[in-house]
Formats: structure tokens, sequence, C-alpha cells
């Protein structure tokens, strides 16, 4: 990205309002610059805790860049901004992770959350997670929804030694409540495009999505769309799919929200592949999670990227 003049005044413009929000929280916001050209300039805000602090960051240069693509006026900008710290501070208030040092006290609390691993690397240099592809699943503790928004917040690896845990151990529990907080569902493309919900249960019944589908593609999310595209990497979904529709899958992530697969024999990655990058044309977007094509094998029960 091309850091001209009114970039810099951009950054500097919000730095100023967020050092106006924090002035009496007793935190302090540090710029840290893009250490590659895969990563972006940050704007990090400490904030002090009773249990240490608290961190929140804003990506320069995706804001940056969605006001330039005229997705909002910097004032809704800046706004949007103020919300964050509010809810942020309101998260430190509420003290749900204060007992994050207890194991046994947060573990109900762990999911997974599906993040593209190459756009939160430097991020992902203190998380647990697991990767498939360019997809990571990563470890976070789930708070529930402030202001209509859902609000998580991820685990540091150092937290492993003082829960006396290993990754394989957190993540197994991650992973079961991933599934029983934000069950697996499906929907129909109209769904989608008209903004309806129609999400349905298929894992312990037939719904009309499938028994109606004829290879124009079936969307996996979960209960509220929340992280939805988390439920493919579920135990037992992709093949119980794979059972419904009696195929081999692919696999291609609209979003974080949701994915959509297709009878591996009706349709060609090339063609997939052609329409992620249509869909995602905006690959900086804070949604984005992978342009790659993935590959259910019945016989293998086994997802991969398809080369």
């Amino acid at each position: 990205m091309n850091k001209n003049r009114d970039y810099c005044e951009f950054v500097e413009n919000i730095k100023k309002e967020v050092q106006n929000v924090i002035k009496d929280w007793g935190a302090e916001a540090v710029l840290v610059p893009a250490s590659s050209p895969e990563t972006e300039d940050c704007l990090v805000v400490n904030m002090p805790t009773e249990e240490g602090m608290g961190v929140q960051r804003f990506h320069m240069e995706e804001m940056y860049q969605d006001l330039r693509d005229k997705r909002g006026t910097m004032e809704e900008v800046m706004e949007e901004v103020r919300d964050i710290l509010k809810m942020a501070r309101q998260v430190l208030e509420i003290g749900v992770l204060d007992q994050v040092d207890c194991y046994e006290e947060i573990r109900d609390s762990l999911i997974l959350r599906p993040l593209n691993y190459e756009a939160n690397v430097i991020k992902l240099e203190e998380g647990i997670f697991y990767q498939i592809g360019d997809v990571a699943l990563v470890l976070y503790i789930n708070i529930g929804s402030l202001k209509e928004k859902y609000v998580s917040s991820m685990v540091s690896s150092k937290m492993l030694p003082i829960w006396e845990k290993t990754k394989k151990e957190v993540i197994e529990t991650a992973i079961k409540n991933t599934y029983r907080l934000f069950s697996p569902r499906i929907f129909e493309a109209y769904s989608l495009y008209y903004g309806l919900s129609e999400e349905q249960e298929f894992m312990h019944t037939v719904p009309e999505t499938v028994k109606n589908n004829r290879g124009d593609g079936i969307f996996v999310t979960t209960v509220n769309r929340v992280n939805g595209a988390i439920a493919v990497f579920m135990p037992g979904v992709m093949e119980r799919l794979s059972g419904l529709l009696e195929s081999d899958l692919y696999i291609g992530f609209l979003n974080t929200d949701a994915a959509v697969i297709h009878k591996s024999n009706l349709v060609s990655p090339e063609t997939i592949r052609e329409a992620l990058r249509f869909q995602n044309h905006n690959r900086d977007s804070e949604d984005f999670l992978s342009e790659k094509v993935y590959f259910y094998s019945r016989e293998k029960d086994q997802i991969e990227v398809v080369r």
C-alpha cells in the first residue's frame, strides 16, 4: 500500500481520537508499524485491568482502505472506533476474563474461531491454533454479545503452562464447546442474498435444502451465523453432509461466517475458485477467510486444500 500524505494524516487523526477517548482510563495507545509487506500498521491500545492488561488493536490500512472505498465517512469511522473502545472497556469491567488463570473456571467458555492465517500471522504468534491450508482455527474465550455485537478474546499461548494443559487438550475442549454454543446449520442461496433467516438443522434430520439440491451449492454456517465457517471443521459435519449428498465435497469459504459446499462430480475446483475471486474482491476485509478451494474425501474423512 502506498502510504501517502492522506494515509499518514488519517492515522494521526485516528490516534488523536483514540487518545481522547482513553485519556482518563490510564490506558496507552501505541502505533506499531508493519514489519513486512504481508502485515500492516496497527494501533495497539493497552488497557490496564486488575488481572493484567487488556489489548485492543486497530488495523490502520484496512480502516483507511474502507474509507477510500467509500464504505463509510470519516465521522462514521471515528464513531466505530469510539464504540469499539467503549465496548472493550465494558468487557474488561464485566470481569469475564478475571478468572482466565483458572482453567476450570474458563474451560466452558473456550471456543474456536476461523481466521485467515496470512492476514493474522503476527497476531497468531501469541495465539493457540491449528492450521488447515490458509485457515487458522484459533482458541478464543467466548464473551457474548454487547450492543448487538459478538465479542470474544483470543487466548495467549502463555496460558498453557499456567493451566498445566497441552495444546491438544484445550483445542479438544474448545471444539466441544464450539459445537455446543454454535451448532452447525445450512441454508439456501436465496436466504443469503435476500437476508432471510432460513437456517436448517441437518445433523439429525434431512432438511428440504438437501432434498431439493441440484448441485447449485449448499451454504454451511452456525446458529445465528456467528463464526459460521467453523462449522465445516466440527466433528461429523462434513461426514454427515457428504452422506446426505452421497458425494465427496468441494468447499469454498464466502467469509468467516459461511462456507458453500458442492458435490465434487458436479462442479470443478476452477469454477469455485473463480466464484471465490469475485466474492472475495476485498481480501483486506476483516471477515475474509480464504480464496483456496478445499476438498472433503468421504473415504479418508479428511479436509485438504485442492492444489
